[in-house]
């Protein structure tokens, strides 16, 4: 699309290739830097993006990346992987995660869960490595707000932006950096909790 306002038959598939490949962003040079047409490439590569993701299959990826993932799994594997599967079985619209190094949310993220991942911390550094994770959003806290506050927000933010709706769940994954947990001195994941989003 450096000179053409339509994508080619190529350009499309290579997109969509990479979107069922599993790549956590896509980005564009000569279309967007010397191109006739940089906002018509941007807005049809967002499209095929789009596209190309309704015809995932979230459980067949779900169980390719547990099966190849490193076993025996730590603690945070085992949260993230069970946050996963809970998201596949049960009707839950958002998942949150609370987070000071970005771990936690990188580990849920691999799995490729259909929903919208909050992350909540207050690490400027985070915020900005997540902007570039698949299927995350950051959002930032202050140092003195309480989880349940933020939790709230972050609820009320997705359903404001059609992130989630009403009468389903959410699941959130609290943090306590450096747990000390055996063999893992950076763990942080402890524990996850259901919430309805209607009651929020």
């Amino acid at each position: 699309m450096v000179k053409r306002a339509r994508p080619s038959r190529a350009e499309a598939g290579d997109i969509a290739n990479i979107i069922l490949d599993g790549a956590d962003c896509i980005m564009l040079t000569h279309e967007t830097s010397m191109g006739k047409y940089p906002i018509n490439a941007t807005k049809m590569l967002a499209k095929v993006c789009c596209e190309a993701e309704k015809t995932l299959h979230y459980k067949r990826i779900y169980e390719d990346v547990k099966n190849k993932s490193q076993t025996p799994f730590k603690f945070s594997e085992t949260i993230a992987s069970n946050i996963a599967s809970t998201a596949l079985n049960l009707k839950i619209g958002l998942l949150i995660v609370f987070t000071e190094n970005g771990r936690a949310a990188k580990i849920l993220a691999k799995y490729r869960p259909r929903q919208v991942i909050f992350v909540c911390t207050t690490n400027q550094s985070v915020i900005k490595q997540m902007n570039v994770v698949r299927g995350v959003i950051s959002y930032e806290m202050s140092k003195g707000d309480k989880i349940e506050d933020t939790i709230s927000k972050v609820i009320k933010y997705a359903k404001d932006h059609a992130f989630c709706t009403e009468g389903t769940k959410a699941i959130v994954q609290t943090s306590s950096e450096g747990s000390g947990l055996k063999d893992d001195p950076a763990e942080e994941c402890n524990m996850m909790k259901v919430y309805d989003i209607n009651e929020e």
